[in-house]
């Protein structure tokens, strides 16, 4: 039950005016914060948007659960306590995109809308007749409506990943090279959600058009389906730079001639996660750290002696002979400075 002293408390915080009157004014105020249309109109669609972004369920159902959790996640105290705080933090995260939350992101690949301008997902060919079409956001995700459509009953492949962040496009030119995302008119879903299919053959991405990037100081994010054997590769340049798989329970991490296991919990081929591998620089060294799920696997490792940057320019392909990666991406991230493992986890579980 919500108190008429904290609705008071709302009201006045928005311009409201007499004791304890929840006005119309009031009302309007937090339906223009969360998009509703109309002067002094508080529509049901304004609530419902509310429900939804909080993992309501039902056209229009507005449950207490969901107006709880959002206070609590505002910050607010006291069980059903609906204050200030909630408004706030409903007004911005309605239209709600990760990449304004996480600031920063240098790379940043999805099937989702994470960044407010962007405004298309994928370049896809289809196989009948090579023909190439860029498609869109529907509701905060890829269109998969004009996707299937577009490709019909064969096959879909990327031709390019489109940018969200700072970082150009991850493109792929050759036909022979490229993920499907879809396979005979079906959509390629991991856990239900839309994702790039790499056959382990021949399928990668060149990230930022195929320039080679550079760092010692950054937090990479990668939402895959695994594919825990040696030499699947995930993110790499050439042979001496690289991170992926050797086995179900080791990630490999290389930069230059230095090569770092790092003991993971047991993952099965095929298993949805998020691997999140962290560098830092050290003057004398580089660091490292990785993580399975937001939880970090073992203590940090020294790539001792190591002052050189990692270098790398494929997604899903070491640069050497078997080294294409075998499973589905479905985001791929990188931030140029070193999470905290508190952001980390917060990141993860938002992908």
């Amino acid at each position: 039950m919500y108190k008429i002293e904290a609705l008071n408390d709302i009201v006045t915080r928005l311009g409201g005016t007499g004791g304890y009157k929840y006005e119309i004014q009031a009302l309007n105020a937090w339906a223009v914060l969360v998009g509703a249309a109309g002067d002094y109109k508080y529509e049901i669609q304004a609530l419902n948007a509310i429900d939804k972004s909080k993992g309501g369920t039902g056209l229009h159902k507005y449950n207490i659960d969901a107006l709880n959790s959002i206070c609590k996640a505002a910050g607010g105290s006291g069980l059903n306590k609906y204050e200030i705080a909630a408004l706030v933090f409903i007004g911005s995260n309605v239209n709600y995109y990760l990449l304004n939350e996480f600031i920063g992101a240098k790379e940043a690949y999805s099937q989702l809308k994470v960044g407010k301008t962007a405004t298309t997902s994928i370049r896809v060919r289809r196989s009948s007749d090579n023909a190439e079409q860029d498609i869109g956001f529907v509701s905060g995700s890829i269109d998969t409506a004009s996707l299937l459509a577009f490709v019909g009953i064969g096959d879909g492949y990327i031709t390019k990943w489109y940018g969200q962040s700072e970082v150009v496009d991850a493109r792929q030119t050759t036909a022979l090279n490229q993920p499907k995302i879809v396979d005979a008119g079906v959509l390629v879903v991991a856990n239900e959600k839309p994702a790039l299919n790499f056959d382990g053959v021949a399928d990668f991405l060149n990230l930022n058009s195929g320039d080679i990037l550079t760092t010692k100081n950054a937090t990479f994010f990668i939402k895959l389906t695994a594919k825990p054997v040696v030499n699947k590769i995930i993110i790499g340049n050439i042979s001496s730079h690289f991170l992926g798989f050797t086995s179900t329970t080791n990630i490999r991490f290389r930069i230059s001639s230095v090569v770092l296991d790092f003991a993971i919990p047991e993952v099965t081929q095929g298993q949805l996660i998020t691997i999140t591998a962290v560098i830092s620089d050290l003057t004398t060294n580089v660091g490292a750290r990785i993580y399975v799920d937001g939880v970090e696997s073992t203590t940090g490792q020294l790539f001792t002696g190591v002052t050189d940057d990692f270098t790398y320019r494929y997604l899903g392909y070491g640069g050497f002979v078997g080294s294409y990666y075998e499973g589905k991406i479905l985001s791929y991230y990188m931030f140029d400075r070193p999470f905290s493992a508190q952001e980390i986890s917060d990141f993860t579980s938002k992908l």
